[in-house]
């Protein structure tokens, strides 16, 4: 379950500026649902205010060896299952030559 909303909110300033420029035709949309989406994560995960704004920065500074452990840590090639798509007589053969290499 999800924590309360108004756990991460804090007040919002809004000028009225933009309203004028609004066409008709968004009257009572809500504009933007990844907006919320992300307020809800940001609550859900107890991230700070500025984690979108600091987000890019922190990943472009991550280095190699970073990346290699986090992947490390969260990937487990032994339970990795495959899902093959496609015309089964013409990629049968090289899927279980694949299998053959990996198995030997």
């Amino acid at each position: 379950m999800l924590p309360p909303l108004s756990r991460g909110c804090t007040s919002v300033t809004y000028s009225g500026n933009g309203l004028a420029a609004a066409p008709p035709a968004l009257a009572g949309m809500y504009p933007n649902n990844a907006v919320g989406g992300d307020i809800l994560t940001m609550v859900q995960y107890d991230r700070p205010e500025d984690y979108y704004d600091t987000y890019t920065l922190q990943v472009r500074s991550l280095n190699v060896a970073q990346v290699a452990q986090a992947a490390h840590d969260v990937i487990r090639p032994d339970n990795l299952v495959w899902i093959v798509v496609g015309d089964r007589v013409v990629i049968e053969e090289r899927i279980r030559d694949l299998a053959s290499e990996n198995s030997s």
